[in-house]
């Protein structure tokens, strides 16, 4: 009888163990997904220390998916941002805000995107430097 009993309390405790696989992992920046609505502006410096020079800027709209657990994917009306990915870095707290940051690099291409979750504000920057001049493609906007 006490080994039917230390059986059946084996095989409960082996049953608590099992994973559900219907549990979905939290990913940190789902509010990030969505429509913004803003500015684009290609700036150009010679140097990083020259000064830069910036056209007026463009209304546009930029669109963030979620393609993974760690990975967004950017693009806008313009066609200036085509299918860009991302990868998620970190999120930080600073004075009250939610700061979610986002990097990757295509090509030559460095890009870096933050997303303020307290303001739904975003910033995504697309840097070339191509033999010693150095491009900056911006948006900056918020959320729709």
């Amino acid at each position: 009888m006490k080994s039917v009993l230390l059986f059946g309390i084996i095989l409960l405790s082996f049953g608590s163990c099992v994973k559900d696989d219907n549990v979905v992992p939290a990913i940190p920046f789902k509010d990030i997904v969505g429509s913004f609505e803003g500015l684009s502006k290609i700036c150009t410096a010679a140097t990083i220390d020259a000064d830069t020079l910036c056209n007026s800027g463009i209304g546009n709209g930029l669109r963030v998916t979620i393609e993974s657990l760690n990975t967004i994917k950017v693009t806008d009306a313009t066609s200036q941002f085509v299918n860009q990915t991302l990868t998620f870095i970190k999120t930080e707290q600073a004075a009250g805000d939610k700061l979610h940051f986002f990097g990757g690099q295509k090509d030559m291409t460095t890009l870096n995107l933050h997303f303020n979750e307290k303001d739904s504000s975003i910033k995504f920057e697309s840097l070339v430097n191509t033999d010693g001049v150095i491009k900056s493609d911006f948006f900056v906007g918020t959320k729709k």
